[in-house]
This record gives C-alpha cells, sequence and structure tokens, in this order.
C-alpha cells in the first residue's frame, strides 16, 4: 500500500507537470511525424498540417487497441491509410511511416544494447558492488549473488 499511497501522493503534488510532460512528449512526436512526412516527399500543398495531425491522431487511437505490441501494424495501416486517403501517394505515406517508426524504435533499442555493455563492463569490474550488496567470488572472478534475505 505504501506504493500506491506515493503514486496517488506524487500525481496530486505535480498533475500540472506530468500533465505538461505527457502534451510535450506527445508534441514532440508528433512534430517527427510531419517532418518524416514532408522528407518523405508530400508537400504541404497535397497533405495539410492539419491532415497530418489528424492522421497521426488516429494513428495513436488505433495504436490503443492492443492487437500488437507497440501497436505495431494497426499504427502504420491507419496513418498510412489516412494520409493516403488526405492526398498522399501510397509510396510516399508508407516511406513517411516507415522513416518515422525507424526513428522511433530503433535509437531505443540500440541505446539499451550499449547501456547494457557499459553496465556489464561495470558489473565485471565490480563498480556496482557496494549499491548492489554483490560480492567476488572467490577462486573464479566470477560475482556471487547477493544474500537471500527472508522477510520477519
Amino acid at each position: 500500500m505504501h506504493f500506491r499511497d506515493q503514486t496517488i501522493d506524487i500525481v496530486h503534488k505535480r498533475s500540472c507537470l506530468l500533465t505538461g510532460a505527457v502534451l510535450a512528449s506527445q508534441f514532440a512526436v508528433f512534430v517527427l511525424v510531419l517532418f518524416c512526412v514532408r522528407a518523405a516527399g508530400v508537400p504541404a500543398s497535397a497533405v495539410s498540417f492539419l491532415a497530418v495531425l489528424l492522421s497521426f491522431s488516429i494513428a495513436r487511437l488505433a495504436g490503443a487497441l492492443p492487437v500488437t505490441p507497440g501497436g505495431l501494424g494497426s499504427v502504420d495501416a491507419a496513418l498510412t491509410g489516412m494520409l493516403i486517403a488526405f492526398g498522399a501517394r501510397p509510396n510516399q505515406a508508407l516511406a513517411a511511416d516507415l522513416m518515422w517508426r525507424a526513428t522511433t524504435y530503433f535509437p531505443p533499442i540500440f541505446i539499451g544494447i550499449v547501456t547494457y555493455l557499459i553496465w556489464r563492463h561495470g558489473l565485471a569490474k565490480g563498480t556496482y558492488q557496494d549499491v548492489l550488496g554483490i560480492e567476488r567470488s572467490a577462486g573464479a572472478g566470477g560475482l556471487a549473488p547477493p544474500p537471500v534475505r527472508h522477510c520477519p
């Protein structure tokens, strides 16, 4: 119950900040979509700013349906279909969607891999022994698991 109370307290104290952060995050993703649409060669005369905003909004709603992880496929079909309906050529709409997905999926994966490798390197060097409660095992030079702690 302690976690629940802390969560409620944070939401009550920082609701405006949390709302602003979510809005800023969604706006940043929309700007990225708009950039990808324009970079794919879709001119503003064919698909306006508001049309891209509506396409993005419908795609985000499609992603809320738990069909596939991350809305993969349903979001893409919705965005591509909406852009085509508003006047983009099919190859441009698909290119915009693929650019958007590439810029939102791959960088976090690569950053995660690098972070994991740095963390594993730090574990091997013993950097996190105090924080994680890990002791070096004698002999093999490996890491021994932390001792099992039982609840009272």
